[in-house]
């Protein structure tokens, strides 16, 4: 799915790090699409372990400034392309 090449690398990392230099000191990290992995847990972990050491090691956030959410949204409502 998708989610792979936000967590590796790209866009993901590089907003966290520009929302860090701006002084944004909490961070939302919604895990998208999860239903076209099949809701699989494995997946979301992964894509969690990937981005959690870059956003505390190099962005500088703690554990507590970043929640992490899994979200789906498989009808479209509500969501804008």
């Amino acid at each position: 799915g998708s989610g792979a090449a936000g967590a590796g690398c790209g866009q993901t990392k590089e907003h966290a790090q520009l929302a860090r230099s701006l002084g944004v000191e909490q961070l939302a990290v919604v895990v998208t699409k999860l239903d076209v992995a099949g809701y699989d847990q494995a997946r979301y972990d992964s894509i969690k372990a990937r981005l959690a050491p870059f956003l505390k090691q190099t962005c500088g956030f703690k554990d507590a400034q970043v929640q992490w959410l899994p979200a789906v949204g498989p009808s479209g409502d509500n969501l804008v392309d």
